[in-house]
């Protein structure tokens, strides 16, 4: 078969987190923090093989049926894409796609594969999507919050305010850490410009890469929570790596 199950590594309750994100893609709510949390699993890489898996797998069935409508249950194709962004997008995404989805794209044409994904990802489109007249491939990016690629660079700038603003020392209330991050980026948002990727902090005088995916979120009061949130686990490693604590970090985003 093409396609060949191999659940048995995954236990239960990761299925179980699985349909919960499927839940919340349906919702159209944020899944870049929960699919982060999911991937802390000591099993992260054969979750991570078993969402592209059942994705591919519905995606052929649904290219082989010939049929112009959805896939019955597109949620885990569109998990799977934001895995994808959230791994390995670097200005390119179709690439990743087709390194992933390798098998599907020996049995149809790239043209008639990825016109899928796009009708797919517009069935996932927020309000804010639509009003701001993005992309479609921003639906995928907004939800990996920060991709891979653009890390290092979001690690530097929570590492700025880490040292200017926070001062060396992060508070064990995640509360009271939250309100911190959320005075911050109230703050920097009166001076952020959509037109690029960079963003430029007065307190540092110094410019950082974001990619305008993430700079949406932080412009959009309603979404800001998702960079918060992320700002807070970057931030925690930095903590404990400036303090010396051991510390050793399994996720593969991370």
């Amino acid at each position: 078969m093409l396609f060949d199950k191999y659940t048995d590594s995954i236990d239960n309750h990761v299925q179980i987190k699985i349909k919960h994100l499927k839940n919340q893609a349906n919702e159209r709510a944020n899944i870049g923090l929960e699919l982060m949390n999911l991937l802390d699993d000591p099993n992260a890489t054969d979750i991570i093989d078993e969402i592209h898996r059942q994705a591919e797998e519905k995606l052929y069935n649904d290219l082989a049926s010939h049929s112009d409508t959805y896939t019955s249950g597109p949620e885990i194709i569109f998990i799977s894409l934001v895995l994808i962004a959230m791994m390995y997008y670097d200005g390119n995404f179709y690439d990743h796609v087709r390194c992933v989805y390798a098998s599907l794209y020996e049995e149809f044409s790239s043209q008639k594969i990825e016109g899928r994904i796009r009708s797919i990802l517009s069935k996932f489109r927020t309000e804010n999507d639509i009003k701001s007249n993005s992309r479609i491939i921003n639906t995928v990016l907004t939800n990996a919050i920060v991709p891979n690629a653009f890390l290092p660079s979001f690690f530097d700038f929570i590492y700025d305010i880490y040292k200017l603003n926070l001062e060396y020392s992060i508070s064990d209330d995640k509360e009271e850490l939250y309100e911190d991050f959320k005075f911050i980026f109230d703050s920097l948002r009166s001076n952020m410009l959509l037109d690029d990727d960079d963003i430029q902090i007065n307190v540092t005088k110094k410019s950082y890469k974001l990619i305008k995916s993430t700079k949406q979120l932080i412009i959009n009061s309603n979404d800001t929570n998702n960079v918060i949130e992320l700002s807070m686990k970057v931030a925690e490693i930095i903590d404990k790596r400036v303090w010396g604590n051991e510390f050793i970090v399994k996720n593969p985003y991370l």
